[in-house]
């Protein structure tokens, strides 16, 4: 139930009021005089207080947005005297419409503090004051389909189009204001183009099929297609690895991260994850692309929650830090779109050549010129780590007591 209102204090609203407007047609008319003077918050909500309202009935009608078949309809006015009274000759008194209530206000004023409404028990609509609580039926005028040769404008799109969902385009029509939805696809996947997380996809290993996979790897083999760096840099802001650069602080985060060293004891010899002095590919962290992720796990599992921060024969041999690259790719968590993403790990350096070919060098993805860490070990010492210098091929091994740049990445199917 709603109400009409407006004081008697208030004028009417123009020489040609809604007073006077009780026939059929007017009731669209009478809406709009009727929201345009008392607008929002202008009607009131008793016969001589102060107090206002924005639940008055006009406004619940001009307001009202119903669906039906994809069709979203805005079009709805509050009915003039003689509109209302046809709805009860022609569905009230034939059982149709579902009216429940048993008295209806209508968008016709009968004087400067009431308004008409009508009985549904008879035809005899009457005024009555303004502040009194009615029913009300929005009703709306179109015209047939074959007589609206529909003019439709350029669109909007309403519902954004994810990885995961798809999107809608809505477009209005310029003549009698009726709504019609586009489905936009689910976005797919494409390297040099945003990924899930909004960090720039670099590699899609199936794309390579077509020239003779080169790289050996299928999707249905991996399990996973497509590789995406991180939005940003890692930096550590308040203790926290983040990749997202509207964090607060993250321009002030540290981006110098130590790689870390494995060894069992503080003045013990330097090892690789096989527990050894000796590299070995088949147990060791690798160069290749599709071994990020493995050797990550391999490093975070071997060093655990801290790594040793300088080499054994250093006077701090016995400092140990948590925030050493590989760890802080294994625990960062990055939400985008309400969907948090953790499955991020340091790349091998065939990886970060990746990136550095299809991403740096078409100045796609933020990177500095730089020097950034990879989660390949080196195979010359296990006190050393490979790493390159995006905008250039230049690739290394250096001391894990170092400092350098981290950029994670994720695997996606």
């Amino acid at each position: 139930m709603v109400i009409i209102l407006m004081s008697m204090e208030q004028p009417h609203i123009t020489a040609q009021t809604a007073r006077e407007q009780l026939s059929i047609g007017t009731g669209k008319n009478n809406t709009k005089l009727l929201v345009d003077t008392m607008g929002t918050d202008y009607a009131y909500s008793s016969y001589s207080g102060s107090t206002t309202t924005t639940d008055y009935a006009a406004r619940l009608c001009d307001i009202l947005e119903y669906k039906k078949d994809e069709v979203t309809y805005t079009d709805w006015f509050l009915p003039s005297k003689e509109e209302l009274n046809l709805m009860y000759t022609n569905l009230y008194k034939n059982e149709l419409g579902d009216f429940t209530g048993y008295y209806y206000w209508s968008s016709s004023e009968y004087d400067a503090d009431g308004a008409y409404l009508q009985e549904l028990s008879d035809d005899n609509p009457y005024g009555n004051y303004r502040n009194y609580y009615y029913s009300v039926r929005p009703v709306r005028a179109f015209l047939n389909d074959e007589v609206c040769e529909h003019t439709w404008d350029e669109g909007e799109v309403t519902v954004e189009a994810t990885f995961y969902n798809n999107g809608i385009k809505t477009y209005t029509c310029t003549e009698c204001h009726m709504t019609k939805v586009e489905i936009i696809p689910i976005l797919t996947p494409e390297v040099g183009k945003a990924g899930p997380t909004g960090g720039i996809i670099f590699y899609d290993c199936d794309a390579d099929n077509d020239t003779g996979n080169a790289d050996g790897l299928t999707s249905s083999e991996c399990l996973w297609r497509y590789l995406e760096a991180a939005p940003a840099d890692l930096r550590i802001v308040a203790g926290t690895p983040t990749v997202d650069s509207s964090t607060e602080g993250y321009s002030n985060g540290s981006y110098e991260i130590y790689y870390g060293y494995y060894r069992t004891s503080d003045d013990g010899d330097e090892l690789y994850v096989n527990g050894t002095t000796t590299y070995n590919s088949s147990n060791c962290t690798g160069t290749a692309i599709g071994t990020g992720k493995k050797n990550t796990e391999l490093l975070v599992g071997t060093m655990g929650d801290e790594a040793y921060k300088y080499h054994h024969t250093n006077s701090n041999n016995s400092e140990k830090i948590s925030d050493y690259a590989a760890r802080l790719c294994d625990i960062l968590e990055y939400t985008k779109d309400g969907v948090t993403y953790t499955d991020w790990f340091l790349p091998s350096l065939d990886e970060l050549n990746l990136m550095n070919t299809n991403l740096k060098a078409k100045s796609l993805g933020d990177f500095e010129s730089a020097w950034y860490w990879s989660s390949s070990e080196d195979s010359v010492g296990a006190d050393g780590a490979l790493l390159q210098f995006l905008s250039s091929v230049f690739q290394l091994g250096y001391s894990r007591s170092s400092v350098y740049r981290v950029r994670p990445v994720r695997a996606f199917i």
